[in-house]
């Protein structure tokens, strides 16, 4: 992750990623909408609902910035929308953890006031290209957080190979493998047991779901390398989940190979004391918390 200096160039299209499901009566888009026409900027809306992905309006992805209401998921999907055209995004957050967004709700107005003076920064997260069978050579699906491959049935293992650089580097009986990036070692791969890494390591983890062997155990390879999953499982169809979405299958001897994406996404950031990766970390997960601390 890095960072760009501040006193950023002047907004003049911003577009507004708006969930209603999250803002239901649409008080904090008609605040932002309002608040970004009278300081002359024009604004694209678009709007979503639940985990529904972004249907961009025509124009929208040349915007300078885009504004997210919603929740970290939202944010997710966006990204995967936006990050190609290097369109930096910011959300307000109304989800439940909110590890991805950087305006409180509280402080909406104070942090549109330092958009439009140009007093933030950009920061940048490595994301992966998922290739799955079926897509046209070359295209693949784009992830910030991870690709997650398991068993289409829950109640049974699936069997998986793993490949670094075409090397064979584990067996797998599990319910499960997930890919992840810096940023998406907070997310599911974290449940999984995974390791946590700071967004300024480029660097991928890989994590067995629940594997019947006490010697699987996760794995960081740098970013450069190529990971390929390889489906064993005879008897059932293994599914592919990028970010979360269902986006493919995989049937016996099938993989998916997962790389660095061409190009980084793009987050704004205000207060870099405040929004430390490790504060960040006790804040949202308690991590390294003491059980005995009364607060």
């Amino acid at each position: 992750m890095t960072q760009m200096a501040a006193s950023q160039p002047q907004l003049k299209t911003i577009t507004v990623v708006h969930n209603i499901t999250a803002d239901p009566a649409d008080d904090f888009r008609n605040q932002i909408q309002m608040f970004l026409e009278q300081h002359g900027i024009q604004v694209h809306l678009c709007v979503v609902e639940g985990r529904d992905a972004p249907c961009i309006p025509e124009g929208a992805t040349r915007s300078d910035m885009v504004i997210v209401i919603g929740g970290d998921g939202t944010v997710l999907r966006t990204a995967r929308v936006f990050s190609e055209k290097q369109v930096p995004i910011v959300a307000v957050n109304r989800g439940t953890l909110g590890f991805l967004t950087r305006i409180d709700p509280e402080n909406l107005e104070q942090s549109l006031t330092l958009l439009m003076a140009g007093d933030y920064m950009v920061e940048t997260r490595t994301m992966l290209k998922v290739n799955i069978p079926g897509y046209p050579e070359g295209e693949g699906e784009l992830a910030l957080n991870d690709v997650l491959i398991k068993n289409a049935n829950p109640s049974q293992m699936g069997c998986f190979e793993v490949y670094i650089n075409n090397t064979a580097i584990a067996s797998y009986d599990a319910d499960g493998v997930i890919v992840a990036t810096p940023t998406g070692s907070t997310a599911y791969t974290l449940s999984a047991g995974g390791p946590v890494i700071s967004p300024e390591v480029d660097a991928f983890s890989i994590t067995p779901i629940c594997p019947h062997s006490l010697s699987a155990k996760p794995v960081v390879v740098p970013a450069i390398e190529k990971i390929r999953i390889k489906s064993k499982s005879s008897r059932a169809s293994l599914v592919v989940a990028v970010d979360g979405q269902e986006s493919g299958v995989l049937k016996y001897d099938e993989w998916v190979d997962v790389v660095k994406a061409p190009f980084p996404m793009k987050f704004v950031t205000f207060r870099p004391e405040e929004e430390d990766f490790y504060l960040l970390l006790k804040k949202k997960l308690h991590w390294g918390m003491n059980p005995r601390w009364k607060s």
